[in-house]
C-alpha cells in the first residue's frame, strides 16, 4: 500500500466534504487502485488501510441517538375508548 497511500488519503479527504451517499466505498477505492494505478495487492490489504484511515480522519461517524430530556411530573395519557 505504500506507493498508494497518498492517493487513497486524498480520496478520503475529498469524501469528507461530500454528502454521505456520494463517498467512496472501500470496494470502489480498491477497484480504482487496480484500474487506474495497477495495484497488485489484495482487496483485504486495501480494506484494512481504508478502515484505519477512516477512523483517523473520523469519516462516517454518526451520532447514534439524541438523548431526550423530559421535565419531571408531567405526562400525557390517552386511554381511549374501545367498543366491545
Amino acid at each position: 500500500m505504500e506507493p498508494y497511500r497518498e492517493q487513497v488519503d486524498t480520496w478520503l479527504m475529498e469524501d469528507k466534504a461530500r454528502p454521505r451517499k456520494q463517498r467512496h466505498t472501500t470496494k470502489r477505492i480498491y477497484d480504482r487502485l487496480v484500474e487506474e494505478y495497477g495495484f497488485r495487492g489484495s482487496e483485504r490489504t486495501a480494506r484494512y488501510y481504508v478502515a484505519k484511515r477512516k477512523m483517523e480522519f473520523q469519516i462516517g461517524e454518526v451520532e447514534p441517538y439524541i438523548r431526550l430530556e423530559h421535565p419531571g411530573r408531567e405526562a400525557q395519557v390517552d386511554f381511549g375508548l374501545s367498543k366491545l
